[in-house]
C-alpha cells in the first residue's frame, strides 16, 4: 500500500499539484461559507430538514421519507440517489456534512475536466478548470444550501469524461447516477446518446442511450412517481400555462408554438443567458456539438413561468455548467500555437472579470 501511494505521488506533475490545490481551496472555501450561512440562520430550514430526514431515515434502513413534507425521495421529484449519502451518516450525522459533499461534487466536476487533458494538454486543462471554478453561476449554485441536483453535476461530468474517452460502460455508470439524483438528467442521457450515435458513429451504444433518456422522461412522471403514491409536480408548477397534463402541453404547443415565447422571449431571460455565457468567453462555441447538449436544459428553464428558473437563478443552471466547460476545453484543444495561448488568456481574463463583477463570493458581499 505504501509503495502504491509512493508511486502515485511520484507520478504527479506540477499541474496536478496546482489542480489539487485549486480543488482543496474551492472545497474548503465553499464548505466554510455554506456552513457559516447555516450557522447564521441564513438557510431554508424546511428544505434542509426534508433532505436531512430523508437521508437519515435511509441510514437507519428505512425508506428515504420526510414527515415534514409527507413525501419520500421518489414522490414529487424522483431522487432515490439521496440514499447514496446514507452510509456517510454512519460516520457523522450532521447536515453540515452535506454542505461539504456538495462543494466536493461541484469542485470535482471541474477537476475531471483538468484530468481529461492532463496528459496531452495539462496547462489547457488547468486553465479551463480555473475558469470553471471562477464562474459566478457555480458560486451561486454552491451557496444556495444543499440541493439534490449537485451530485448529478459530478455524475454528469463523469459521464462526459468517459464518453469522450469512448468508455461507454463507465459513461453509463455516470448517467445512471445522474438519473437517480434528479429526473431531468434524462435530457443529458438523450444528448449523450445522440452524440455517441452521430459524432462517434456508434449507434449500438448511442441509440439505446437515447431510448433510455426518452423512456426516463416519459415513465418517471407518468408511471414511476404515481406508482409510489406521488404526484409529479415540476411541470405543473412551472409550465402550467401550457396545460394540466403532458398531453395538453403537447397539444398547446402544436396548436400555437408562439406560446413558448410568452416567457422565453423576455429580455431579462436572454440577459441571464448572456451573463452565463460571457464569463466563459463564449469559447464553448468552438465545440458546437458539445455545446448543443446545453440546449434542452436551457430551453426548459427559459420557457418556465418561474422567474428564478427563467433568469437562471438559484441552483437551476447546475446541469449546464459542466457541459459549458467541457465544450470550452474540447473547443480550445482544437486550436494550436498562439491561437490556443490567446484563447486561454481570454478565458482566464473573462473568468476573472466574471468573478469580480458577478460572483456571490466576493469579499465585500460577506
Amino acid at each position: 500500500m505504501r509503495m502504491r501511494v509512493k508511486r502515485l505521488l511520484e507520478s504527479l506533475q506540477l499541474t496536478d499539484w496546482i489542480a489539487l490545490a485549486l480543488l482543496l481551496i474551492y472545497v474548503t472555501a465553499f464548505s466554510w461559507m455554506t456552513i457559516r450561512q447555516h450557522n447564521g440562520f441564513r438557510t431554508n430550514a424546511l428544505d434542509l430538514a426534508k433532505f436531512d430526514q430523508m437521508i437519515w431515515n435511509a441510514s437507519q434502513g428505512r425508506p428515504p421519507y420526510s414527515t415534514i413534507t409527507r413525501q419520500s425521495a421518489v414522490q414529487g421529484h424522483f431522487s432515490p440517489g439521496l440514499a447514496l449519502y446514507a452510509p456517510l451518516y454512519w460516520v457523522w450525522t450532521d447536515i453540515r456534512l452535506l454542505f461539504i459533499l456538495q462543494s466536493l461534487c461541484l469542485g470535482g466536476a471541474g477537476f475531471l475536466i483538468y484530468w481529461f487533458f492532463r496528459e496531452d494538454a495539462p496547462w489547457l486543462g488547468l486553465a479551463v478548470y480555473a475558469a470553471y471554478s471562477l464562474h459566478p453561476a457555480l458560486h451561486q449554485v454552491n451557496l444556495v444550501e444543499f440541493r439534490r441536483v449537485t451530485a448529478a453535476v459530478l455524475a454528469a461530468s463523469f459521464s462526459i469524461y468517459h464518453m469522450l474517452r469512448r468508455r461507454y460502460r463507465w459513461m453509463a455508470v455516470g448517467l445512471l447516477a445522474a438519473l437517480l439524483c434528479k429526473e431531468n438528467m434524462a435530457l443529458l442521457a438523450v444528448g449523450l446518446g445522440v452524440y455517441v450515435w452521430l459524432i462517434h458513429r456508434t449507434p449500438k451504444t448511442g441509440l439505446p442511450t437515447v431510448a433510455l433518456g426518452l423512456a426516463w422522461i416519459i415513465l418517471v412522471p407518468l408511471i414511476a412517481v404515481p406508482a409510489f403514491g406521488g404526484t409529479y409536480r415540476a411541470t405543473g408548477n412551472y409550465l402550467s400555462y401550457l396545460g394540466d397534463s403532458p398531453k395538453e402541453m403537447v397539444s398547446t404547443i402544436l396548436r400555437n408554438p408562439a406560446v413558448l415565447l410568452e416567457y422565453a422571449g423576455r429580455s431579462e431571460r436572454w440577459e441571464a443567458v448572456f451573463e452565463l455565457s460571457w464569463p466563459a468567453g463564449f469559447l464553448f462555441l468552438l465545440a458546437p456539438e458539445l455545446s448543443a447538449l446545453i440546449i434542452p436544459f436551457l430551453s426548459y428553464l427559459l420557457i418556465s413561468s418561474s422567474k428564478t428558473m427563467g433568469r437562471l437563478g438559484a441552483w437551476y443552471p447546475s446541469a449546464i455548467l459542466p457541459i459549458l466547460y467541457w465544450a470550452v476545453g474540447f473547443g480550445m484543444s482544437r486550436l494550436r500555437g498562439r491561437w490556443q495561448r490567446g484563447g486561454l488568456a481570454a478565458l482566464l481574463i473573462a473568468g476573472s472579470a466574471g468573478y469580480v463583477s458577478l460572483s456571490d463570493l466576493r469579499p465585500e458581499l460577506w
